[in-house]
């Protein structure tokens, strides 16, 4: 009969798969690599059974241990899922791991840390900054992320997808730069240097399908993934930069830039929060609504409202 199986040694053992390692689970837990150790020893002693096959220092999921793994991880949601249904969120103790992109950062994160530290002031959270939504979403499949607000979660039958907030974006070049100043159909625009995203990153994927959706694409173009990288590059007169309004706005005012106006405009871009579908708990619903309620992906560095 198995006893005493605790809720410290599960986690150990869904922290190692998700992490990939007894050092990395350590430091999302926040414990030594010896308590991870001893946890996994003492969770096999009670199993009677090996969860991991060590070879040197690798180890593998036993067949056994892959179920009680998957077990584990079912046995620790509805444990999350008592613990914050019925508990007060200003006193919920747990750490969040969230991931944003680029734009996030220099938009709406500041006002979304006051919300939350007055909603879960005893919450610490982990968050992770990348220009790649691609990278932040599969963290997120593989357990590594609880929960990431991302322009595109692509067609993923693995995640839950929650409406976040849109993004306005538009074209700029130097106040020199030898473009009409009128509004430009987008064949006559793909004729100039183009300073973009590229089809890795999700922003720019979105950009290059509507272009593609009214049969044009760029004959000349200089790609990165970092906004602000594209400030600079615009800026520079390098070409036109598909620009976020937040991240133009400062450089419309300093007259280091001004806008094309196209015909079509573009539209904004749909931003959502994506969270595993198997591991969704009320905390995680309540921590997407209020980065909805906060989030404005058109200015920069906002303060709490």
């Amino acid at each position: 009969m198995v006893t005493k199986v605790s809720i410290a040694q599960l986690q150990a053992l869904v922290a190692i798969v998700e992490q990939g390692s007894f050092s990395a689970a350590g430091r999302q837990l926040g414990i030594a690599q010896s308590a991870i150790s001893r946890n996994i020893n003492e969770l096999e002693s009670r199993l009677r059974s090996a969860v991991f096959q060590r070879e040197g220092r690798a180890a593998r999921l036993t067949d056994e241990g892959a179920r009680v793994a998957e077990l584990s991880r079912d046995a620790l949601r509805q444990w999350r899922v008592i613990c914050e249904e019925f508990s007060e969120p200003t006193l919920l103790h747990r750490t969040l791991r969230m991931g944003i992109t680029e734009i996030a950062a220099q938009t709406w994160l500041p006002r979304f840390m006051t919300a939350f530290r007055a909603a879960f002031p005893w919450v610490q959270l982990q968050l992770e900054v990348s220009a790649m939504a691609s990278e932040l979403v599969e963290k997120v499949q593989r357990g590594q992320l609880e929960l990431v607000m991302v322009s595109d979660a692509g067609d993923r039958s693995d995640v839950t997808v929650l409406p976040l907030g849109l993004m306005k974006c538009g074209w700029y070049c130097r106040p020199d730069f030898q473009a009409p100043r009128r509004a430009l159909p987008l064949d006559e625009l793909m004729r100039f240097p183009l300073v973009m995203q590229d089809h890795v990153s999700a922003a720019g994927r979105l950009v290059l399908q509507w272009l593609e959706s009214h049969a044009v694409q760029p004959a000349n173009a200089l790609y990165a993934n970092s906004f602000a990288a594209l400030g600079g590059m615009t800026v520079a007169g390098l070409g036109i930069g598909c620009l976020p309004c937040a991240v133009a706005h400062e450089l419309v005012e300093r007259g280091l830039v001004r806008e094309i106006k196209t015909s079509p405009k573009m539209p904004p871009m749909r931003y959502v929060t994506v969270l595993r579908s198997d591991q969704g708990t009320p905390f995680l619903s309540r921590v997407a609504e209020l980065a909805a309620e906060v989030c404005d992906y058109n200015l920069r560095y906002q303060e709490a409202g």
